[in-house]
């Protein structure tokens, strides 16, 4: 079963307990009152990587990830 996020509604608790996806209320084990299922995402979003200039491969500016991945391309440096 998949693992959800309940937030209680009288103590605020807030606690991840494994649910079907029928289950949108559960008893809160701190107060006994009702736990309502929260929408919540569990991912990073991870930046793209700052500008910096490659002295060693290319010796250019390497603007992002896509840049970095056809400089090392164009260096045959890749498993791609």
């Amino acid at each position: 079963m998949p693992l959800y996020d309940f937030q209680c509604a009288v103590c605020a608790k807030v606690a991840e307990y494994s649910a079907s996806m029928s289950e949108t209320e559960l008893q809160c084990a701190l107060c006994g009152h009702v736990m309502k299922r929260l929408i919540t995402t569990h991912f990073t979003v991870i930046p793209d990587m700052a500008p910096y200039y490659d002295r060693i491969i290319g010796h250019r500016w390497v603007k992002g990830r896509k840049d970095r991945k056809e400089l090392l391309r164009s260096k045959e440096m890749t498993l791609d």
